[in-house]
Order: C-alpha cells, then structure tokens, then sequence
C-alpha cells in the first residue's frame, strides 16, 4: 500500500488503539519479540514468504510521545500491506474512530474451488446463515421460545442494524460481522419515551453474542445426544439455552451442502474476554459443524417447529385467584401478566414453598416475577417447571403497561 493512501489527519492514528493492533497482529499471525514497556513492543512474523513483503514492525504504546502518530503510521503501513487490507477497513476494526471495536463473528465455509471463491447460491446461504444466528440469539436474549416466528423481531432488528458487515477474508469463504459490545438494546423502541420505555430491562451486545456462542454450544450437544440416542429430546432441554428452530436452521444453512463450516468469534479487546465461555490464547473462541450434523440439524428444524406453543419466559404480574394444593402437592395460581408474554392470563403451577411466597404476595399486595416454562393448553396457557419467583412492588410496571406504546 502505498504511503500516499494513509490518513493524513494525525487525530485518526492518535484515536488508533495498540491493544487493538497487537490483538490483530496475534490473528495474522505475527509473534512479539521483544518491547520497553509502555513505549513500544517489536513484532515479526514467522515463516514470511520471499515475496519482498515487510516481517518486523515497530508497534507504539504511548499515545502521549511525539513519535507515536508517525511510529502509528508505519506500523499500519506494514500491517495493511502484509494483511491486504485496505487502510480504511484496518481503521474501522482497530480506531477509536468508529465509535467501539465490537466483537468479531467470522462464519467460515469449506469451498470446493479455490480460497475466497464460492458458488453464488452456496454464498448466499452463507450470509442468510449469519443473519439468521444474529437474530435467533437476539430473539432468545429477550425470552426463549423454541420457534419464533414474527415474535420479538422488531428487537432483534434494532440488534442487527447495529451490527456491520465487514470484508471477507481468503480462506475458503468467510462471512465477517462486527457486533456492538457495549450499546444496549430495550423491548420497546426507544425513540417512543413512554413508561414503559422508562422501565422495561436493557441487554447489551455482548450478552446478546454471549447467548449466541452458548446456544449454538447447546446445539453441538445435543447433535451429540441424538447421535448417541436417536433421540431428540435433548433439543428440547436446549431451548432453555437459547436454541429454537431458527438457531437449528442456521447451523443446519451452514452445513446443507455436506461442507464443514465453523464459527470463530474474536472478542472485542477493548470490552475483554466473555463471561464463562472458553477462548484461546489469542482471544478467540471457535465452533466447529462437520457436514454430518446436516441429517440430525434437519430433524431438529422440523422438531422444534411443532413446539411453538412452549417458551421458557420471564413474567411479571398479580396474583388473582388461588387453588391451595393439597398436602405435598403442587398448587396453581392464576396469574394476571403485566409484562414478559403474550398471555394476558397465565396459570402457575408453584411447589407448596413457592405457593406459600405467591399467598404472602396476595396478602401485601405486591406482584411477582417468575420465570419457567410457558406452554399453550386448549384454550390456557401455563407456567410450569418455575426455577425463579420473588416478590416486587410491581405499581410502576402496571403503570407502564397501561400507558400507550
């Protein structure tokens, strides 16, 4: 690349963060060598070919030195030239300039022509593959369901237009997302300031990509499961993770033509490694589907489709009418929703602990929040299999849902 294409604005290359270079220096592959730390760290880059290219940088620390824009400027140099990236694509990965470096989704497929080529519709599945894992673990950031629908869209579509698309890479065929780490995403648009935007819960980006790289963990297992079994019950356990048809039918679009397929996410350095998810040295967390889970996600799609009725929800509502269990047994509580599912009426089935805390509600005049399984039976829906329930002044949240949306 030649020097002439750089920024000339030194503010741009003041705004570049070292962390976020050593991080894509360690992806490309470049080793450190040395460093006096807090000023510079010295980089090669093993096994170099003969091609005349550079394989020794110089990387700068210190945004306060003199030297740092121009010491900036070669760095890149070197970096753009070795990498064949573009020096404005470098600047919006690893510059302050693009207002947070988000996390990096690669969904890579084995292509049977030569690197960085695929065929047109097998391309295309590829990209409907990552939108589709987006929005499947969008949808499930807001409540579990094992099919969606049209349900929780208008959410998971404020997600991913946060979300940018970035170039692909050679290496098979790879399909590049930057996903937001710190914005947060509402129920509710938030251009509509109402009550119920004031006080409805906020995810974050991260925790939507967390949930993502966790549900398609679950997936893998249960392929294993029904490998194991024959069985596909263990879809079923894994709705709770955050699967549902949509996550099947993305990781069944990336392996439907036999081909293997996998998912590396590159955490953003700037917000640190996930929570709980294992991750190599470099920062990276990878997911393999060898082409044969093609037959069992295919199942699994046509499975979790006819279990629309069931969800696993978290609600909020007043307690209204009481069936007090018999001795050692279950009992039920009807449950008027305020908010978290589209029922307006939900039956509860409560462990006698559980019942005694939903009378004490009734008595102070206080709503619950509970979370558990939501089923559609005949004409009611139902919450079994509670794993949470307390006690909350709930007055601001009926305010809320009886304002105008």
């Amino acid at each position: 690349m030649n020097r002439d294409s750089l920024p000339s604005d030194p503010q741009i290359l003041q705004d570049v963060d070292p962390l976020s270079v050593s991080t894509e220096l360690l992806r490309q592959g470049w080793r450190q060598a040395g460093e006096k730390p807090g000023v510079y760290s010295r980089w090669t880059l093993p096994d170099s070919d003969k091609m005349g290219r550079p394989n020794t940088l110089v990387l700068p620390l210190d945004p306060v030195r003199g030297d740092f824009v121009e010491l900036m400027r070669d760095a890149l140099d070197v970096l753009s030239r070795v990498a064949a990236r573009p020096q404005a694509d470098l600047l919006k990965t690893l510059g302050k300039v693009s207002g947070e470096i988000g996390d990096e989704l690669r969904w890579r497929r084995e292509s049977a022509v030569e690197a960085g080529r695929i065929a047109w519709p097998a391309g295309r599945q590829m990209y409907h593959a990552a939108e589709l894992s987006l929005l499947s673990a969008a949808k499930a950031r807001l409540s579990r369901s094992a099919y969606y629908g049209n349900k929780n869209g208008r959410f998971a579509h404020r997600f991913l237009e946060s979300c940018m698309m970035g170039q692909t890479d050679v290496g098979s065929y790879i399909v590049t997302a930057f996903a937001p780490v710190r914005k947060t995403f509402g129920e509710h648009d938030p251009s509509i300031s109402t009550a119920r935007t004031a006080n409805q819960p906020l995810f974050t980006g991260r925790e939507i990509t967390e949930l993502l790289i966790v549900a398609l963990q679950s997936t893998q297992e249960a392929v294993e499961h029904y490998e194991r079994s024959s069985s596909l019950s263990g879809f079923d356990d894994a709705v709770k993770q955050g699967v549902s048809k949509e996550m099947a039918e993305a990781a069944f679009t990336l392996v439907s033509q036999r081909n293997d397929a996998e998912l590396t996410v590159l955490w953003s350095p700037a917000q640190g490694p996930a929570v709980g998810i294992p991750e190599s040295a470099t920062g990276e967390t990878t997911l393999e589907f060898s082409g044969a889970m093609a037959d069992t996600l295919e199942r699994a799609v046509h499975h979790l489709g006819t279990l629309s009725d069931v969800e696993y929800v978290t609600v909020v509502g007043w307690v209204k009418v009481v069936s007090r269990p018999r001795r050692g047994e279950d009992g039920v509580v009807r449950l008027q929703v305020l908010r978290g599912s589209d029922a307006g009426t939900l039956r509860v089935e409560l462990t006698p602990t559980q019942f005694d805390l939903a009378t004490k509600a009734i008595a102070a005049d206080r709503a619950l929040r509970l979370t558990g399984r939501q089923e559609r039976l005949r004409t009611s829906y139902w919450l079994t299999q509670v794993s949470s329930i307390e006690e909350i002044d709930a007055r601001a949240e009926r305010a809320a849902t009886e304002a105008p949306n």
